[in-house]
């Protein structure tokens, strides 16, 4: 899979550590399947947290503490 165009000239992919540090060189780090694997995810869970966020603002959820900002 060809990266998009709006992303000529960007760096690759980096893994890093919670201080910002690299974890791993990005050549050796996960492979491109995984990585749309990962993403894939995050997009569920930022959907899913949308949506509780939006039903408890409803009332159909009583307490829903959201993850995203």
């Amino acid at each position: 899979m060809q990266s998009p165009a709006h992303w000529a000239g960007t760096e690759p992919y980096r893994i890093l550590a919670a201080d910002g540090t690299a974890v791993s060189d990005p050549d050796v780090g996960l492979d491109p399947e995984r990585l749309r694997d990962l993403l894939r995810r995050m997009i569920v869970a930022r959907r899913l947290d949308r949506e509780c966020i939006a039903l408890q603002r409803q009332g159909e959820l009583t307490v829903y503490p959201g993850f995203e900002g």
